[in-house]
Order: structure tokens, then sequence, then C-alpha cells
């Protein structure tokens, strides 16, 4: 079924049953599109506007794929089809949360670093793709009233007064409304957000043309959840371009003594990962083995790699900078541990000594968020390629193992641990001596049978891949250094 993939692309794409199989991770999510929006609009690379801007972009992207999939959900309850209709209305329930996410991230930076005096707001209202999500959700809730004015009204009591989760219809119209209800509050945190005089309108900020491009290149011809996977992906695209951005800044700052603004920019790259987190805890709590599975081949070289924003930016070069640099700031290893104290006491004596331990508190908070979204990567890769040995396709040996070395490789930083030591804490991404590790830890527990199983079944359906040699994904990038 699959050939040796290479990561150099070729200039005849292959194609599958399902669609184009993709010749690399820049193919699969349309990063070339994302940079050009990121591109088409010169502006203040670390300010707040480009703060607002950038998630708007993302809210954009969220709601053309909710669009495509609430477009699915009407076919299937108009076709009976309930089951499947209620794994989409679950998707998008998890959807809603990600955009009220980012609604409660927008509010926070409107409110720490807005402009008072704004010479203009922006809304949501003005979104193209929201109009687009309307006209669809407005299909969606047209069915299920018809749905439900073919009940007796002792059938609709019954489902709405007496029924759980076990009852699917109950379940359906539950999903449903908390999902409108979400829809309510994220509409509310998306408008009248005050920016400065040089934002153009929404359409020219947020171009609506090129967006639905990359989302709706960006589909197989089956029905599938190939496009979430790809909307949990393209989010973070944009997400974490613009963390990378103020990560750097905060660093330059920093390098300065310019101590408030590097909170400040540290703090906003905080807020940005967040939502990257999110993204990655939706996609391992939502997305199966066997929907993993169906368009496994469709990502080619992409199974196993990462972009060069997320991959080398975020997780190797401005990671590895930035510690050092906090390192440096706290007079080295031999003085941090007395400078950190020193900080911590004083920090309500005085307000410089305050700013300064709220930039360090801020720095635990960007480690805790790199911590997360890798934990969370690891349970998607147990959810989709177990244990056991399942390569990727790239020909990774053992796919979970190398999640799990690079995570204990990152922790490992010396000026990281070195930074939590001098806080009084321990490096740690699991406490092997604890209950619940050592249960989870036997052959015999329910979770390593799982993963087990798992591993059987993937290497199973992709016999082809296991002997695939090992084709490292290298980045053509230079070493970004602040």
């Amino acid at each position: 079924m699959d050939k040796q993939p290479t990561v150099t692309t070729s200039s005849e794409p292959s194609f599958n049953k399902l669609g184009k199989i993709a010749e690399s991770y820049s193919d699969i999510h349309k990063i070339h599109l994302l940079d050009a929006v990121r591109n088409e609009w010169t502006l203040e690379t670390i300010g707040y506007d480009r703060a607002i801007r950038e998630h708007y972009v993302g809210v954009e992207i969220c709601l053309l794929h909710m669009t495509n999939r609430t477009e699915q959900a009407r076919k299937k309850i108009t076709f009976e089809q309930l089951d499947d209709a209620f794994v989409d209305i679950r998707w998008l329930k998890h959807l809603h949360l990600l955009l009220r996410s980012i609604g409660r991230s927008v509010q926070k930076l409107a409110t720490y670093y807005g402009l008072p005096d704004s010479a203009k707001s922006i809304a949501i209202e003005s979104s193209t793709a929201l109009k687009e999500y309307l006209h669809a959700n407005q299909h969606l809730e047209s069915v299920l009233l018809k749905k439900v004015d073919s009940w007796d009204a002792e059938t609709l009591n019954t489902i709405v007064g007496n029924s759980s989760h076990n009852d699917l219809h109950y379940s359906l119209l539950h999903l449903f409304r908390l999902m409108q209800n979400d829809a309510v509050k994220w509409e509310a945190e998306l408008s009248n957000i005050p920016v400065s005089a040089v934002m153009p309108e929404f359409h020219v900020m947020v171009p609506f043309e090129n967006l639905f491009e990359a989302v709706n290149t960006a589909q197989l011809n089956v029905d599938s959840y190939y496009g979430e996977f790809v909307c949990l992906h393209q989010i973070p695209e944009v997400f974490a371009a613009a963390a990378n951005d103020y990560l750097e800044a905060s660093i330059r700052s920093l390098r300065k003594e310019d101590l408030s603004t590097a909170f400040e920019q540290l703090d906003i790259c905080n807020v940005f990962l967040e939502n990257v987190v999110k993204c990655q805890a939706m996609l391992s709590e939502c997305l199966t083995t066997a929907e993993y599975h169906l368009f496994r081949e469709n990502l080619g070289v992409a199974s196993g790699t990462h972009s060069i924003v997320i991959a080398q930016y975020l997780f190797k070069d401005l990671y590895k900078c930035f510690w050092r640099e906090l390192e440096h700031w706290l007079g080295g290893p031999a003085s941090m541990q007395q400078n950190i104290a020193a900080l911590h006491h004083g920090r309500a004596e005085n307000t410089d000594v305050w700013v300064a331990q709220r930039f360090i508190n801020c720095a635990f908070e960007l480690h805790n968020f790199y911590e997360e979204w890798r934990h969370q990567h690891l349970n998607l890769v147990k959810n989709v390629l177990g244990s056991g040995g399942t390569k990727s396709k790239i020909g990774m040996p053992d796919a979970l193992k190398a999640v799990y070395s690079m995570r204990e490789k990152a922790n490992h930083d010396p000026a990281l641990c070195r930074l939590y030591e001098a806080r009084g804490l321990s490096m740690t991404t699991y406490h092997i001596q604890g209950c619940i590790f050592q249960t989870n830890a036997s052959p015999t527990s329910v979770t390593s049978r799982l993963d087990a199983l798992t591993g059987l079944i993937a290497r199973d359906r992709f016999q082809s891949v296991q002997s695939y040699s090992y084709c490292p994904h290298k980045p053509k990038a230079q070493t970004r250094t602040p």
C-alpha cells in the first residue's frame, strides 16, 4: 500500500482513492498559503495589534473548518445516520470550546494591553467565514427541528426529561444546545475589540479568500476527520509563528534589561501557546485510531514530522536560547539560587523586583505549556500508533519511544534544570515511585494493553511502513538565534 517515502518532493504528486498523498508537512497544511496571509499585510511584528490580528486569523480558519463539518452533520441527520452525526456534533462542540478559548485570549489581550484611546474597534461580525458558518448552522438547526417536530409530545418529554447520555437523541440535542450557547459567548468575546487607527478593515486584516483556499484545498474525497486534523495543525502554525516572534522579542528585551517589555512580550507568547496546547489536546481526545488510520497514507512523510516553525524554532532554537538567556540574567549558575530567593522575598517591597518575579513566574508558565503540549502529543501517538515498535512514515524505528525521548531530552536542558533546582523544584515528567505510575506501567494494566494492541493494529494495517529505512526530516532553515 505504501511506498518508501523520501523527504524531497517529487514533480508528480501521488494519489490514492481518498485523494492526494502529501509530499511534505507544508503540503498537507498549506503552510505556503498561511505564510502568504501572514505576509500579505505589513504590521508591527510584536505589538498589540499583531497579537489581535493573528487570533482572528485562527478564528477564521476554525470557522471555515466548522462550516464543512456542520454541513456533513446536517446530511447525516437528514438521512437518519444519527450515530455518525453524533460524532460530527462532538467534534463541533470541541471546536466551539476552542473558539471560547481563543475568545478569552483576545479578551485578555484587550484588557491587559489594549488601547483605551483607540480610534476604532473590530468585531467577528465582519468575518466572511462567520457568515458561511451561520448559514450552514441554520440548515443544521432546521433539520434538527424537523426531527424534533416528528416526535409526539410524550416521546419528546421522555427524551428531554427522563433520558441520560446513553440515549442518542438526548446526547445530540444536549451537545447542540451546549455548542449554541458557547457560540453566543465566543461571539461576544470577539466583538468590539479596540485596535489602533492603522489597522485596516477586517477583510484586509483577515483575507478570507486565501484562508478559504488553505482550508478547502486541504481536504480528501471522502467524509473523514482529515479536515479536523488539518484544522488543529493550521491554527497552531499561525499561533506558534506569532509566539516565536514574541519569545524572540522577549529574549532581546531581557538582554537590554528592559524587563517590563520582556515580561509583556513573554506573557503574550504564552497567550498564543495556550491555544496551541488546546489544539493538541483536542486531537488526542477526539481522533480515534480508526479515523487516523483511514487517512494515514495520505499524510505521506508528514506522519512523523512537524514544521520548521514548531519543530525547529519553537521547540529547539528559541527554547534553548531562552533558558540560557534567563540563567545569564539571573547571574549564572553560581548566583541563580540566591538571586531567585532575593526576588521572591522582596517582591512585595519594590516594583522592579515585583516585575522581575512576575517575569520568572511567566517563564515557568512557558515551560508548563511546552510540557503540556508534549504530554498531549504523547497521548495522540499512543492513541494512533501505540507501543511495541510502530514506525513513523519517515521510518523512525519506534515512534512512541522517539516522542518520549524528545520530551526527556528537552526537559534535561541544563539551564532549565538549574532554574527548577534554584526554585526548590525537581524537573520530572512523571513520579516513578508513584502508585498511579506503577499501575499504568505494569504490562497487565488496561493502558499498557491498549497501547500494545494499538501498536499491533497499526503495524498490521501498515505492514510496508515497518520495512522503511529511517529517513530523518531535516528542516531547510538556518538556526534562529536572537
